[in-house]
């Protein structure tokens, strides 16, 4: 409880069981002397007892429930406060589950921005790949989460690398048709000539999905490329 809190709570204690309307000094012997029974007081005196008990039990409890939360958890939740609780605590951002996946790629799926940016700055690596090659970027891609991938291309995640099926980050937007982190990818230059195993690149696989608008901004940046080469 912050000391504001306390003095919130002590004042509503007086006025209810003492009648006082401010525990504020007044400067007045009047307004900052209150005769109090004996009955009021000791009321009073259990109510405080009271919300102290009521507070150590909330700590407790919230203590109790961050032992037996992981970064997994937190990163699913996207609660920062507990992550940046585990984190102090130890807890290891490098972790991974039986899959291959870390909590940066959960958080990344799940598009929890400060969460993923609290486990960069705590050491996660940010191109880690889980057992079918995916990445953090991979996974903010697909779901389309914008801020997440900038997040991701800022820290430095190779916007290139390549899952075991052969997509890449721009491939997983492709496939969604989320334009914007196209273009996102496409800025970071992104290789838009990558194939998937099937020998598909992200434009002809947005044009297979019906995705119309990302396949023609894939068309325009690969039609100005060559043209570049061309001169």
């Amino acid at each position: 409880m912050t000391p504001q809190a306390q003095r919130n709570l002590l004042t509503a204690i007086a006025h209810t069981h003492l009648g006082i309307a401010t525990l504020e000094p007044r400067n007045s012997d009047r307004l900052d002397f209150h005769e109090v029974g004996v009955g009021p007081l000791l009321e009073a005196l259990q109510a405080a007892f009271a919300a102290g008990r009521l507070e150590t039990q909330q700590e407790e409890a919230r203590s109790a429930q961050a032992a037996q939360t992981t970064l997994f958890d937190t990163a699913r939740e996207g609660d920062i406060a507990l992550t940046h609780t585990l984190l102090r605590s130890g807890a290891d951002p490098l972790e991974k589950s039986q899959e291959g996946s870390t909590a940066l790629m959960v958080a990344a799926y799940k598009g929890h921005l400060d969460v993923a940016r609290a486990l960069i700055d705590a050491g996660a690596q940010v191109d880690a790949q889980d057992q079918d090659g995916a990445t953090a970027l991979h996974r903010a891609a697909y779901q389309g989460h914008t801020e997440v991938v900038h997040l991701l291309i800022e820290r430095g995640a190779f916007v290139n690398l390549q899952a075991q099926d052969g997509e890449n980050a721009l491939m997983n937007a492709a496939r969604r048709g989320r334009t914007e982190i196209v273009l996102a990818l496409l800025q970071a230059e992104a290789d838009f000539t990558q194939r998937d195993w099937m020998g598909i690149t992200a434009e002809e696989l947005a044009d297979q999905m019906g995705h119309i608008e990302t396949a023609a901004v894939l068309a325009e940046h690969r039609q100005a490329q060559e043209q570049e080469q061309e001169r």
